[in-house]
């Protein structure tokens, strides 16, 4: 009789299979995404998704210990200020 052991990785994120472990390793980077690179605007896309879905990261009402909607708005600003710059912040 013949026994073989194979190991198996899995993405802790999305529970992709792989079966090499630097593999699985260089997977699982691309869930935690770095943005020191980044241009202002890809950083404000990243913010606009962020409020456009805070509810999905809400327990309660709250989203880091403020409202859904404190926080949607706090997103929304911030994208605003790295588009146009500080003085533009706030404002439509």
């Amino acid at each position: 009789m013949l026994h073989q052991n194979v190991d198996l990785y899995i993405c802790e994120h999305c529970r992709l299979v792989f079966y090499d472990e630097e593999e699985c390793l260089e997977h699982e980077k691309t869930h935690s995404p770095h943005f020191d690179g980044s241009t202002n605007e890809d950083i404000a896309k990243e913010l606009d998704a962020l409020g456009a879905n805070a509810c999905s990261f809400r327990v309660g009402d709250c989203v880091m210990g403020m409202t859904v909607h404190s926080f949607k708005n706090l997103m929304s600003v911030a994208a605003r200020a790295l588009r146009g710059g500080a003085d533009n912040a706030g404002k439509e």
